[in-house]
């Protein structure tokens, strides 16, 4: 197997797949990327043991940082973001469950309070004809242990310290990131329904729909 090379910094998406993979042609990387995101497993994604060893290597390399490679994924996003007049960027979270991997550490509570794993909030870039342009923004983090008692507390600390404050940053960070000829329409569910968010600041062109439902 030849010599990998691991990216300080990386524009360009399949470069970074390349360097991941290590082995095979520009295709073969491309698709077995595209198998793993598709819930394949990494054995069932790439296509012999050279590749499956390179990514092994790839992930477990203390030089390689989630952001290099989000930010490569983020340069291409916004590639093809800029060529749209007007683009929705739909924010939602999810988590991770770990639970049943015991090796693992710094996991965090997650809504079953007896799980352990890992929160997300994205931001996906869409067109409005319903075509995905790619991921624009991520946050991942561990939620700290929740101790019962704590609401007041919690309710008078500023929103930038609360985990609610991942809507207003990503938000933030969308106005930021999509060219100012693109209009954006920043989507989201019921979760966030906060009135600062709704207060923030719009740059000119953005715009924010959150999901509404009929009550009985």
């Amino acid at each position: 197997m030849g010599q990998r090379i691991v990216p300080e910094s990386q524009s360009n998406t399949k470069a970074v797949l390349l360097n991941l993979l290590s082995a095979g042609s520009e295709d073969t990387a491309a698709l077995s990327l595209s198998r793993i995101f598709l819930n394949a497993s990494i054995p069932q994604a790439v296509r012999d043991n050279a590749a499956l060893q390179g990514l092994y290597d790839f992930s477990q390399n203390p030089r390689v940082e989630a952001k290099e490679i989000l930010a490569a994924h983020t340069a291409k996003t916004i590639e093809r973001v800029g060529e749209h007049s007007l683009v929705l960027a739909v924010q939602d979270t999810t988590e991770w469950d770990f639970t049943a991997h015991r090796s693992k550490r710094g996991m965090g509570s997650l809504s079953n309070p007896s799980a352990k794993g890992l929160k997300g909030h994205s931001v996906l870039c869409v067109s409005t004809e319903g075509v995905p342009l790619g991921l624009l923004h991520q946050q991942v983090w561990a939620r700290a242990s929740l101790r019962r008692g704590k609401g007041y507390g919690e309710r008078k600390r500023a929103i930038e310290e609360k985990e609610s404050g991942r809507w207003l940053s990503s938000l933030e960070q969308t106005q930021q990131l999509i060219p100012a000829e693109v209009g954006v329409v920043t989507i989201a569910d019921r979760e966030a329904d906060i009135y600062d968010l709704f207060a923030l600041p719009r740059r000119e062109g953005s715009e924010f729909l959150r999901k509404c439902e009929s009550r009985p």
